[in-house]
């Protein structure tokens, strides 16, 4: 193993020390973590390895895995929460499995056990992401804002953007049970204003996936017209106060990043890579092989795979603005119209919608 890589994943394999949560009940949730120290957005809380991972379906591995496993092992996989009925002890095996595990696997297809990580409970509004790394095969928690001692540690079992309702349901569909959290349990303006927001950044989501697989939405868009709608998305995270989300803002930029370095625009391309790593490094670590390869692309996007796939938005890497966004770089970033886009705001937006 080169050296360099040895140390990164030694790195990525050191656990904090002294631990910054301590397991105990959470009322109405069972098991939970709790912060024993105020925890700054951005550390890495755990970094654990799976005592066991399956593929489906799950029956065929899942007595071997459990027979194998230590005393001990075994002992607090058996000690997790089950809400599937059980008549055999494979019954029960297989509903602790379905019930705790998180997605492991270089395709996240597998289902992996983790003595601490499955004891994180979920709330919407989480105050920490968990993260796979399929190269040294651990699994990471980071704190995604500021978190107090005495305050759960949490998680988002869900992926995307949304809405209240669409929560409860795919919550109580999927783990039986209804989640109280602050972001569910606002007031009735202001859950409509979040809902708004989620469901207008699934939208935009769902039109720029489109785009990608020429489906209906996106076959017609250009590339200004898929930056505008980008931009709108990040405006909306940052105007999302009730649940901020470096993992959605990761994504908008990512996006960003993969239409103007398709297109030979390498300029737009590097910054939006330099504005992708910080995003990244807060949920994921500086350990990652993504953050490692976007800060490499911050400073040449051409290194990257698929680079100036059409060529038509040709840049150089430090192409200077020109013409009417000489003067305001963010109007250049995202090819704003000037004359379209000046003065629009989210909150324009929402009114509209009001």
């Amino acid at each position: 193993m080169h050296p360099s890589r040895q140390a990164r994943i030694g790195n990525m394999q050191a656990s904090a020390t002294p631990l910054m949560y301590a397991i105990q009940d959470v009322p109405g949730k069972g098991k939970g973590l709790v912060a024993t120290t105020d925890i700054p957005k951005g550390t890495r809380i755990i970094s654990e390895k799976p005592i066991f991972a399956v593929g489906e379906p799950v029956e065929t591995e899942l007595a071997d895995r459990v027979t194998s496993l230590s005393q001990h092992h075994r002992g607090e996989f058996l000690s997790m929460s089950n809400i599937h009925p059980f008549n055999d002890y494979l019954a029960q095996w297989v509903g602790i499995l379905y019930t705790n595990a998180l997605p492991v696997g270089s395709k996240l297809d597998l289902s992996g056990i983790f003595i601490t990580a499955c004891r994180i409970n979920h709330a919407c509004d989480n105050n920490a992401a968990h993260v796979w790394h399929n190269d040294c095969n651990r699994l990471t928690v980071h704190a995604i804002r500021d978190i107090s001692k005495g305050e759960e540690i949490t998680i988002s079992y869900l992926g995307g953007a949304f809405d209240r309702n669409e929560r409860q349901e795919e919550l109580q569909r999927r783990f039986h049970f209804t989640c109280s959290c602050q972001l569910c349990s606002l007031l009735s303006q202001q859950s409509i204003e979040s809902d708004l927001i989620l469901n207008r950044i699934n939208e935009i989501d769902n039109i720029i996936s489109d785009e990608a697989g020429l489906g209906p939405r996106g076959i017609n868009r250009t590339p200004e017209n898929l930056l505008c709608l980008i931009e709108e998305m990040i405006q909306l995270w940052d105007r999302h106060d009730h649940s901020p989300n470096p993992v959605g803002l990761a994504h908008a930029y990512y996006l960003a990043f993969q239409i103007t370095k398709a297109r030979g625009d390498f300029a737009r391309a590097r910054v939006f890579a330099d504005r992708l790593v910080p995003v990244r490094m807060t949920f994921m670590g500086m350990e990652s092989r993504y953050v490692r390869e976007h800060r490499r692309l911050r400073h040449d996007p051409t290194v990257y795979k698929f680079s100036g796939v059409s060529m038509q938005g040709l840049t150089n890497l430090d192409e200077v603005p020109f013409g009417p966004w000489w003067h305001d770089l963010e109007a250049w970033l995202w090819m704003r119209d000037l004359g379209v886009y000046e003065g629009v705001t989210v909150q324009n937006w929402l009114n509209d919608v009001y």
